[in-house]
């Protein structure tokens, strides 16, 4: 997983990025976060955000590789058939606690 400063205003952290490059991860409106493997193919994502508001904001990035949902903190990512990549770029901050990709 990378986070890229993308078209955000903020660098990836924040402006205490020792605090914001923690537990909760902060992660900022127009930062984009890249799953991405090699010598495989993504099969499925999910991702624990801090609670359901963030989740939300996560799951309404702009997608690219597979497209997400929210359910309480959580959020499952369905990705397209055959993705070694998968990415979003956020339109609001969320704060990630765990992500888990499985690979095939």
């Amino acid at each position: 997983m990378t986070i890229d400063k993308n078209t955000s205003t903020l660098d990836v952290g924040g402006a205490d990025s020792a605090t914001y490059l923690g537990n909760p991860l902060r992660v900022y409106a127009g930062q984009k976060i890249t799953f991405a493997v090699t010598g495989g193919t993504i099969t499925s994502i999910a991702i624990t955000c801090f609670n359901a508001t963030y989740a939300t904001a996560l799951a309404g990035g702009t997608w690219t590789g597979g497209s997400a949902s929210a359910s309480s903190a959580d959020v499952t990512v369905t990705v397209s058939a055959g993705t070694t990549q998968v990415s979003v770029v956020l339109a609001a901050q969320t704060r990630l606690t765990a992500a888990n990709v499985t690979i095939a």
